[in-house]
């Protein structure tokens, strides 16, 4: 949405939730048997959980496939719009859940809980930027590897907590990934603001915001670096480049086709200008 850099913010997504499948049951396993009895470890639902990570895997590869299927920038715009909408409906979501009355507890917290679960989204967003700057990233990629170590997949840790607790005990496990995923959204939205102002995105600084979130400027980059136009000229002897006409490639919104019109009547002059010379060696009758 802030115009960081897609390409990584993707590849990320897509090697935490591969390893994730391995050690997430591991993690569970771990902290789950230190803290809780067996009953309790045997009672999750693995499978909503491999589900989840299912889910995410799937829309990965099924956007990298359908990129390379259509093979098209038109396509890739309209497609980073679709996940803008999706990323916004997200935050909506997570927001309005977690103010329905099964989670009122969230609200009656002490002030330990809200300090505890906030201070890993705020503590990834500065150790992230720290290290990404001193590996000497660019300011984009910087802005994506914060972004990717704070945000992180609470509808997985929701499932979890479902499986895990009943009662009131529900309402306070839940409460968890539901006031991480608000600070998490707030805690982004003030960083990437900042990191758009700034000029850590791809984005103009003095671009209006809605304009912003709507545009992919990655995107619109590699198609306005994109050449203008491919010349291949079929059958001339003309050296006079005005007198070149059959082009065999036309540029569309979608890239370039084959000019089916212009090869047919270059192909069929051409034929014709062979049939008329003579063959040396040969007899003519």
């Amino acid at each position: 949405m802030f115009n960081a850099d897609l390409a990584l913010s993707v590849t990320m997504t897509g090697l935490s939730t591969i390893i994730s499948i391995f050690m997430l049951p591991v993690n569970l396993l771990i902290y789950a048997s230190g803290s809780y009895s067996n009953e309790v470890v045997k009672s999750l639902n693995w499978f909503s959980l491999m589900l989840s990570l299912v889910v995410v895997i799937g829309g990965i590869a099924a956007g990298i496939g359908c990129s390379a299927w259509q093979n098209s920038t038109r396509f890739n715009l309209l497609a980073n719009k679709a996940g803008n909408v999706a990323g916004v409906a997200l935050v909506l979501f997570s927001a309005l859940v977690s103010s329905t009355s099964q989670d009122a507890s969230l609200l009656k917290q002490s002030a330990k809980f809200y300090i505890g679960v906030a201070l890993p989204a705020l503590i990834g967003v500065c150790l992230a930027t720290f290290f990404a700057t001193k590996a000497q990233l660019e300011k984009p990629e910087r802005v994506a590897v914060a972004v990717e170590s704070c945000y992180q997949n609470t509808g997985i840790a929701t499932s979890v907590a479902i499986t895990m607790f009943s009662g009131s005990d529900l309402a306070t496990a839940i409460g968890v990934p539901l006031y991480y995923g608000i600070m998490e959204a707030v805690l982004l939205a003030i960083f990437c603001l900042f990191c758009w102002k700034i000029g850590w995105t791809k984005a103009p600084a003095n671009e209006n915001i809605c304009v912003v979130i709507a545009t992919s400027y990655e995107v619109e980059k590699a198609r306005l670096e994109s050449p203008n136009a491919i010349e291949v000229v079929h059958n001339t002897n003309s050296k006079d480049d005005q007198d070149i006409e059959d082009l065999v490639f036309t540029q569309t919104n979608e890239g370039y086709r084959v000019d089916e019109e212009a090869l047919n009547e270059s192909s069929n002059a051409a034929r014709i200008a062979d049939d008329a010379l003579p063959i040396e060696g040969k007899e003519i009758t």
